[in-house]
């Protein structure tokens, strides 16, 4: 039973963090009008997490491996760690 209540406060977290960023993200135009972006190093490194993640997160799915794609996501979100963000 524990085991759920831990899956049921992860996905608990995931949409409180989605709603989070809807409701910041209302009414602004939140898209890349072409040019160069110039990012700080915590910004390239949050998209080099993020994209190794997503490369990780498919290649889970290709193969029915829900089991580590769920742990991919939970891993990513720092949920697991006793110092991420969501803990």
């Amino acid at each position: 039973m524990k085991r759920l209540e831990g899956y049921r406060n992860f996905c608990n977290k995931l949409w409180n963090a989605s709603r989070f960023v809807l409701m910041n993200t209302e009414g602004q135009d939140c898209g890349f009008n072409g040019g160069e972006k110039v990012l700080s190093l915590a910004d390239r490194w949050i998209l080099a997490e993020f994209n190794q993640t997503v490369k990780a997160y498919r290649e889970a799915l290709d193969n029915f491996r829900f089991d580590i794609a769920a742990g991919i996501l939970y891993e990513f979100t720092g949920t697991s760690s006793a110092t991420g963000i969501w803990s």
